[in-house]
């Protein structure tokens, strides 16, 4: 049975990448951050800090420096954070590999 959908893959890179998350993130103030290390997969909810509107390339999550995220990020693991929205029918995915940053 064939399946139609109303939805377009884009690959973009650069402020063109910028200016369309920008636009969408307006819409999420959480996701699911998996990471993918040491051949698995671990998922967890993650609340979005900031502004949307200021996004500029880079997402701040806070999290608890000895949490099982930190080590797996720490330890170069590709990490997918998975946005939803049902009430725009609107999600994003974005894959990257990511730092930690501590402000002590």
């Amino acid at each position: 049975m064939a399946t139609e959908t109303n939805y377009e893959t884009q690959h973009l890179s650069g402020e063109e990448a910028r200016d369309k998350v920008r636009g969408l993130l307006k819409n999420f103030r959480s996701t699911m951050m998996v990471t993918h290390a040491n051949g698995h997969l671990h998922s967890r909810p993650m609340g979005l800090h900031g502004n949307a509107g200021d996004f500029d390339g880079v997402l701040w999550f806070f999290t608890d420096r000895d949490g099982r995220k930190v080590e797996e990020i720490n330890s170069d693991a590709s990490i997918s954070l998975i946005f939803q929205s049902d009430s725009d029918s609107d999600h994003l995915w974005i894959r990257t590999y990511d730092s930690t940053i501590w402000n002590t």
